[in-house]
């Protein structure tokens, strides 16, 4: 009987296999990060590596929502392969890969984000916040946090 039941009861998430990559020294894609627009399981694409402090050469490979529910309950070495090979067909000249592994992460993004950016029970001074409430994405979790942190603020 809560405000908020229906609302976060109702909320959907799709999934995302992740694999990361460990590559040979040498290889370079000529960018560091892509979304993947066309009919690969891969729907995005990074060298984690290039991020300060990090060497290697690193790369996370997120999968399709679609691609990601049809394969869920793969074996992690089996996803891993299926990704890795998907990242490796993007190349004229495939990387080498020294190790490959595989994340499943059943809850990724919703399924129909909501752009409220917050939700709120002011007699409770409670407030909910995530990404999925602003877009779904990492940004959308600062938006919401921000958003919440001013809102309880304003409750004191």
């Amino acid at each position: 009987d809560h405000p908020l039941h229906e609302v976060l009861a109702g909320q959907r998430f799709d999934p995302c296999l992740v694999a990361m990559l460990r590559l040979e020294p040498g290889f370079d894609a000529g960018f560091d990060a892509a979304f993947v627009n066309d009919d690969s399981p891969l729907s995005w694409i990074a060298k984690d590596s290039s991020k300060p402090g990090r060497d290697g050469e690193n790369w996370v490979l997120h999968a399709t929502p679609a691609w990601s529910r049809a394969n869920l309950e793969r074996d992690f070495e089996d996803l891993a392969v299926r990704l890795a090979d998907a990242f490796r067909g993007r190349f004229e000249k495939p990387p080498a890969i020294r190790r490959a592994f595989a994340h499943r992460w059943r809850y990724a993004q919703a399924a129909e984000p909501r752009d409220d950016g917050l939700l709120t029970v002011d007699d409770q001074r409670l407030a909910v916040s995530g990404d999925w409430l602003a877009g779904s994405r990492v940004e959308g979790a600062w938006t919401s946090g921000r958003k919440a942190g001013a809102w309880l603020v304003d409750c004191t």
